[in-house]
């Protein structure tokens, strides 16, 4: 499956957009908490469908969207599939990510590395790396079969042309984890953690 992802460099404000059918099916929606010193994003499914769903398609131009976001009664007809709450310092601590009502916060592999893993629902670890620091370029692999699962090339600054992510056979039943946790990862790349 691959998926064509507009929106902001960073993942805080994009939509996952079906390359064969042309339709979104994921949203994030992130906000600043100014007091507590931390980035909340949330994902969406948009079910497949549904009325007039470009009007959650984000922005490429402006990183704005079409619904507002400071009224979340707009993503009400959406289903919250995750969360992420990121600190505003450098640590791998203070950052959590509930996918699906499970913690799936990834851990670093080793302490010189961009690699981090996660358990997936189905039981497998998964580990996701940035494999170009200039762009945000990652891939993610099956840590026993060393297979690779699911590669998001993203949307170079200058360029109009979308990110897009290719997810294999093997990684459509963690559809879900993939992306909330490659929202993670760019999340914190992109802010130099």
């Amino acid at each position: 499956m691959d998926l064509l992802v507009s929106g902001s460099f960073g993942l805080s404000n994009a939509t996952f957009i079906d390359a064969a059918t042309h339709e979104p099916r994921f949203r994030t929606s992130s906000k600043g908490m100014q007091w507590g010193n931390h980035w909340d994003t949330t994902l969406y499914a948009i079910p497949t469908g549904t009325p007039n769903a470009s009007r959650y398609v984000a922005d490429d131009i402006s990183e704005d969207t079409l619904v507002a976001e400071e009224d979340p009664a707009k993503f009400a007809e959406l289903e919250i599939i995750g969360t992420l709450h990121l600190a505003t310092y450098y640590t791998d601590s203070g950052h959590t990510l509930i996918v699906n009502s499970r913690d799936i916060t990834p851990k670093r592999v080793h302490m010189l590395t961009t690699g981090e893993t996660f358990v997936a629902s189905n039981g497998r670890e998964y580990k996701c790396k940035i494999e170009s620091t200039l762009g945000g370029d990652s891939k993610f692999y099956d840590r026993e079969t060393k297979q690779v699962v699911a590669e998001y090339i993203s949307r170079r600054r200058l360029s109009r042309k979308p990110g897009q992510l290719h997810v294999t056979e093997d990684g459509l039943p963690i559809l879900n984890e993939i992306i909330a946790t490659l929202v993670y990862k760019i999340r914190r790349w992109n802010n130099g953690w």
